[in-house]
């Protein structure tokens, strides 16, 4: 991606982001600087953010109907896995809390509370931090329940 797209993603990303200015353009973007920004927004899981600034790009400057079509569709996904992790996150603290352990959120769901809209932030795992050595005692309850996690000791 050249440096004019490279600007103009993150000045869309600021927008996404914000909820404020607007977008300057010299000329129109072509559906295959859309594509770009488009792909480049995916790899680096700022889809949802870059579609949020949609609503204040003028009709002129919004990407053709096609690639629309295809955000769309991708943010809806992006929503309804937020909202079954959001689910398993509850489930898990519960579950965890239940056993006596403090769990914290890490990152991940508990930054997507900070964003404009929240669902178009894309997920990853969650990462739970747990006070007064409970580590151990969480991946016991893990293990103990047969769940396939991936967990991660992470030594400070």
């Amino acid at each position: 991606m050249d440096n004019r797209l490279k600007d103009i993603f993150f000045h869309l990303l600021r927008i996404g982001l914000w909820g404020k200015e607007s977008l300057v353009l010299e000329s129109p973007l072509s559906e295959t600087d859309w594509q770009q920004i488009r792909s480049y927004a995916i790899s680096h899981t700022v889809d949802g953010l870059i579609y949020d600034s949609f609503p204040y790009l003028q009709d002129n400057q919004l990407p053709p109907q096609s690639i629309r079509i295809k955000w769309t569709v991708r943010v809806d996904q992006i929503e309804r896995h937020n909202k079954k992790m959001n689910e398993v996150l509850a489930s898990q603290y519960i579950s965890f809390t239940k056993q006596g352990l403090q769990p914290i959120l890490q990152k991940g769901q508990g930054i997507a509370a900070c964003y404009q809209t929240p669902l178009h932030r894309v997920s990853g795992d969650i990462d739970w931090y747990f006070e007064n050595k409970g580590y151990s005692k969480a991946r016991a309850i893990v293990q103990e329940k047969n769940l396939m996690l991936g967990i991660q000791q992470d030594l400070v």
